[in-house]
């Protein structure tokens, strides 16, 4: 889940040594927004880096830092804490810190104190994702329900949304048997979609399949025939061209998980890595563009560094592949950091050696089979 702290060359410097003192320190227990702060973003560093141990520690502190802050803002980073220690837990196989980040989460709902933001709205998306991919359903069910009653308060008639999150509730009282309270959700989230982007939209085609699961589930399988039917004339009919697709996205994508791999729910990048290997030539040509986007994680992403990051989802590459070689990091990091790759691609022809790598890897590296993505539906 993308951080929400932009984090300068001075802040990154100073953060790093910060992260060095307090994982050498027997306890670190942040009481300040300030040391909140240090102690969220030391999470997202640490697990960026791979060291979940520590970005666990890390982000359980932060949440209950922000959790004991009094404002509605505190409470809303304190919701993307848990959500982050979540699904660190969840990748290291701890399905009780899952559990645990989940109730105090809705503990928080329960009070009224979550925020409608668009960030929260996104992490808890993830999170529920998170979930129902565990196989926890009465706590996915409850993540979604929290995530429906927020709404998206930005979502600018786009499609995604409060429909998404029904969507995902659909599917959770689906796989429980629930039939006609999973019914009677996915029409709501159609209605909702039909009428944010219209009743010609490829985006009703993932609550139209849904649905049909369910009318089959339910025997009712002349219904069910009939919204597979015409979820595949909406398909068939979306019709642009992978490089209008990938140049649209770009543009509009605004939320990402922090490690690569993980279930994505912005409809825009889920339409990009939905094309596979008719995006590839796109991206790569987008590569070098210095556009500003609407996504920051620890650094502000132009267009090019957003192109990168999708190529390291279709190839099942780090992030910071290009830099790997780098014997001498900038700051304090004993190993290459995001600091690394801004300097490799801000340096004069930067972004375009960067393209010649990923060119090389084109020509000389299969492109992976596709993995299915539990938050492709919404």
């Amino acid at each position: 889940m993308a951080r929400r702290q932009r984090i300068g060359p001075g802040r990154t410097l100073a953060l790093a040594c910060v992260v060095t003192a307090c994982s050498a320190a027997t306890a670190c227990t942040p009481t300040t927004p300030g040391e909140c702060r240090a102690a969220n973003d030391a999470g997202s560093t640490a697990w960026y880096d791979d060291r979940l141990w520590s970005a666990r520690r890390h982000f359980r502190a932060a949440a209950k830092c922000f959790e004991a802050q009094e404002s509605a803002a505190s409470a809303g980073v304190a919701v993307s804490a848990w959500a982050d220690f979540a699904s660190v837990s969840r990748i290291s196989g701890r399905s009780g810190d899952v559990a645990l980040a989940t109730d105090r989460i809705l503990a928080l709902g329960a009070l009224g104190r979550i925020p409608a933001q668009r960030q929260v709205f996104q992490d808890l998306l993830t999170l529920a994702v998170v979930l129902e991919s565990g196989r926890d359903l009465p706590r996915a069910e409850a993540v979604f329900r929290l995530a429906a009653s927020l709404g998206d308060p930005a979502r600018d008639r786009s499609p995604g949304s409060t429909s998404g999150a029904l969507l995902g509730l659909g599917r959770v009282l689906l796989a429980q048997g629930r039939h006609d309270e999973a019914a009677a959700v996915l029409e709501r989230s159609l209605a909702i979609r039909e009428v944010e982007s219209g009743p010609l939209s490829y985006w009703l085609a993932p609550v139209l399949e849904e649905l049909a699961r369910v009318r089959r589930a339910q025997g009712r399988v002349d219904e069910a025939y009939a919204l597979v039917a015409r979820a595949a004339v909406l398909k068939a009919t979306e019709g642009k061209a992978a490089a209008q697709v990938v140049a649209e996205a770009l543009g509009q994508i605004g939320s990402m998980p922090a490690k690569l791999g993980q279930p994505q729910t912005d409809r825009h990048v889920i339409r990009v890595l939905a094309r596979g290997s008719e995006a590839v030539s796109a991206l790569v040509e987008r590569l070098v563009s210095t556009e500003p986007s609407r996504f920051f994680y620890m650094f502000p992403y132009t267009q090019g560094d957003l192109a990168h990051r999708l190529l390291c989802e279709l190839y099942r590459r780090p992030l910071l592949w290009p830099v790997a070689d780098v014997t001498e990091p900038v700051g304090c990091h004993p190993e290459p950091t995001f600091m690394d790759y801004g300097a490799f691609v801000n340096a004069p022809h930067g972004r375009e050696r960067l393209q010649e790598r990923w060119l090389e890897v084109v020509r000389t590296v299969p492109l992976p089979a596709p993995v299915a993505d539990a938050g492709a539906s919404g």
